[in-house]
């Protein structure tokens, strides 16, 4: 199966399939969903500046809007919930969630204020 330059799957049977998609489909670990956004952050408007930080929390340090902000990036909005990291102080600070799913939650309860969708 031919990849892209991020790993993920591509052809006739993920053409017209989504990121998120593709990442599920492929069993993308959340490492490489980071990598993604960390290699791509410029497409999402405001976001400038990005800077890993694996292992400490928060995936990124950056910008929004000229704004230094802590960032969490997932697959999707239930991600964030079932880390628990609405319940772990070192994930107070984060003011916005990058996700690769289109799809808004029902209920936004427990997540950042901020939601980009991807």
């Amino acid at each position: 199966m031919k990849v892209d330059k991020v790993g993920l799957p591509q052809g006739s049977f993920t053409k017209n399939r989504s990121v998120e998609e593709r990442a599920m489909i492929s069993d993308i670990r959340e490492y490489w969903i980071q990598e993604y956004f960390k290699d791509n952050f410029h497409k999402y408007e405001g976001i400038s500046a990005v800077e890993s930080l694996f292992g400490t929390g928060p995936d990124f340090k950056g910008k929004m809007n000229g704004k230094e902000v802590m960032i969490e990036v997932e697959s999707d909005c239930s991600c964030y919930l079932s880390h628990r990291h609405h319940l772990d102080s070192r994930f107070n600070n984060v003011e916005l969630l990058v996700v690769l799913s289109p799809t808004e939650p029902k209920n936004m309860e427990g997540l950042p204020l901020n939601i980009l969708f991807h």
